[in-house]
């Protein structure tokens, strides 16, 4: 759930980070300095929209697997899968972007979708985190059997 919640916050962050390039592309900024401040204005920008969404949604993660599933952040950390979940995430994000600015090239936002991208994200995510939740509601209702 933890990596299905940073999922969720990266695939937002793209897509900010794509509508903030729309509006300032990189192109128009005049030299190197200036093409660089623009590149960390992108990922600043979708990183504070991930932030802010970022308390809402991730109160009821904490809740249910560090409260009532009862992980610690350090097993999660010597977890390999975890590890290599947030590697491919790492990889995953930057490749999302620059896959998105090469569609913007050709398209606007209104033709890609991007609000109904951002709205699909989110109401993914709600859908998620509900469904773990009865997960984790059954399991303590009947711990004699595993639904995992």
């Amino acid at each position: 759930m933890i990596l299905y919640f940073i999922d969720t916050l990266l695939a937002v962050g793209v897509i900010a980070a794509g509508f903030c390039y729309h509006l300032y592309p990189v192109e128009e900024a005049e030299g190197l300095a200036a093409r660089i401040n623009t590149l960390f204005g992108y990922v600043g920008g979708g990183a504070i929209i991930a932030a802010i969404l970022a308390l809402p949604l991730g109160v009821p993660v904490f809740i249910l697997v560090f409260g009532v599933g009862d992980v610690s952040p350090r097993e999660l950390v010597r977890d390999q899968g975890f590890l290599l979940g947030l590697a491919l995430q790492a990889v995953a994000s930057p490749v999302s972007f620059r896959d998105l600015v090469v569609a913007l090239h050709k398209y606007t936002p209104d033709q890609l979708g991007l609000k109904r991208r951002f709205a699909f994200v989110f109401l993914r995510w709600v859908g998620g985190s509900l469904s773990h939740s009865r997960r984790f509601r059954t399991r303590l209702d009947a711990p004699e059997r595993s639904y995992w």
